[in-house]
């Protein structure tokens, strides 16, 4: 599924869930180098229900999700 970050936040659920609805997996790739844009990036393929994206920079990939996960659970409280 590519370009992330082309498509509208609607449109790439969409794609994302008829993916996955086939039974495949559903990664992303080429989402661009560590700073706001590849966050963003990364951010979007994560909210649309992509299982996984390759990026250069993992670590940090990782611990802003985490972040945003304890973030949004943190608001539901």
């Amino acid at each position: 599924m590519c370009p992330v970050c082309s498509q509208d936040e609607p449109e790439l659920r969409e794609q994302v869930d008829r993916i996955i609805g086939a039974g495949l997996d559903c990664r992303t790739w080429g989402v661009g180098a560590f700073g706001p844009e590849g966050e963003a990036n990364v951010r979007r393929a994560a909210s649309a229900g992509a299982q996984g994206t390759t990026v250069d920079w993992p670590a940090r990939a990782q611990a802003m999700l985490q972040e945003d996960a304890v973030e949004a659970l943190a608001a539901r409280l």
